[in-house]
């Protein structure tokens, strides 16, 4: 499985960031330095909830991209550990049946050859 994460523009970004912030963590004190290590751990949460859903669920054909919620995709991943994978598939059913991700499914079809390629599959 290739590792997704590290070619995501946001967490590259985020890497970055936090990356050129501890240079200054030294000199702004405690709390800055506290805030930092907090953000990192979010940051690690956000990858390994990220390569998790991507080991259980690219296979199927389900796609992480920017916009997708962490609050989702930590729903799928405990759904699935608790109730198994189809439960898991279910929510990811309802949430895309939902209108709320209409404009994100029309930027994926068309902003992604791939996905373009798929969509007609429906």
């Amino acid at each position: 499985m290739k590792a997704i994460v590290k070619d995501m523009p946001s967490i590259k970004k985020l890497n970055k960031e936090i990356r050129g912030m501890k240079f200054w963590g030294l000199l702004m004190g405690k709390n800055f330095r506290k805030k930092l290590r907090e953000t990192n751990k979010s940051l690690k949460n956000f990858i390994h909830q990220v390569e998790l859903f991507d080991k259980r669920f690219s296979d199927k054909g389900w796609v992480i991209y920017d916009n997708l919620s962490l609050i989702l995709i930590e729903e799928v991943n405990k759904a699935y550990d608790e109730k198994g994978e189809e439960e898991a598939e279910g929510i990811l059913i309802e949430h895309y049946s939902s209108s709320k991700v209409e404009e994100d499914l029309y930027l994926l079809r068309h902003g992604c050859e791939e996905i373009t390629i798929r969509y007609e599959f429906n």
